[in-house]
């Protein structure tokens, strides 16, 4: 990980916070849940399918001016795909057609800027910004086609940080004394996944890719 842009995504963090009015009757926490459907992206000898994945997390939506808020956040969020492929096993002639489930798992966080539209009964919120995330555990499920036991390794290739920015939009409804919102995000990883773990060369450079739905409250 560059030291250099994590110390600089640190520091506007904290600026932003710092200029940002803090009462009250201007923040928003918001904690949400989501569905997401997850792959790779980038140059590979392998063909990656979406793989279907959660997140979960909170944020506080400080507002800055009018509409305009500024909303920092703490998701764990799970990445990953799968791709078909095959394994030599001892006591076999032929390799092992498999399925092979690479999940991430990471503690991400975003730093979004967004607007609030105005509205009685419904309220649109469009968002964008940076993220970083850094990985919690890295693995591999192996799966044979014909079916059969599975069994999972650790998948020592994958980077410790991850960076990238997000887009997304949300309906804000009136839920009670509090707000409810239906939303959708993607992610666009810009740092590759994967280095090698014994001074070759790669074959592939891949980054994460998500797309997904979720739901929050706000309080």
């Amino acid at each position: 990980m560059n030291k250099r842009l994590l110390s600089n995504f640190a520091q506007t963090v904290l600026f932003s916070l710092l200029i940002t009015p803090v009462s009250t009757a201007q923040m928003k926490t918001q904690i949400h849940l989501g569905l997401n459907q997850t792959t790779f992206s980038g140059e590979s000898n392998s063909d990656f399918s979406a793989a279907t994945r959660f997140s979960g997390g909170a944020g506080v939506a400080f507002t800055v001016s009018g509409g305009l808020f500024i909303q920092p956040e703490v998701v764990y969020t799970v990445q990953g795909a799968s791709a078909k492929g095959s394994i030599s096993v001892v006591g076999v002639e032929a390799d092992v057609p498999v399925l092979a489930r690479f999940t991430i798992t990471y503690v991400e966080f975003p730093l979004l800027l967004g607007y609030r539209f105005g509205g009685v009964s419904m309220r649109p919120r469009i968002y964008a910004g940076p993220y970083l995330a850094y990985k919690l555990k890295a693995r591999i499920t192996f799966e044979a086609q014909a079916g059969g036991p599975m069994f999972t390794e650790t998948d020592d290739s994958v980077v410790d940080w991850d960076s990238g920015i997000i887009l997304g939009a949300a309906m804000h409804f009136p839920f009670g004394d509090e707000e409810f919102a239906i939303g959708a995000r993607a992610s666009f990883g810009l740092a590759e996944v994967t280095q090698s773990t014994n001074g070759e060369e790669l074959e592939q450079s891949l980054s994460n890719r998500s797309a997904g739905i979720y739901a929050a409250i706000l309080f």
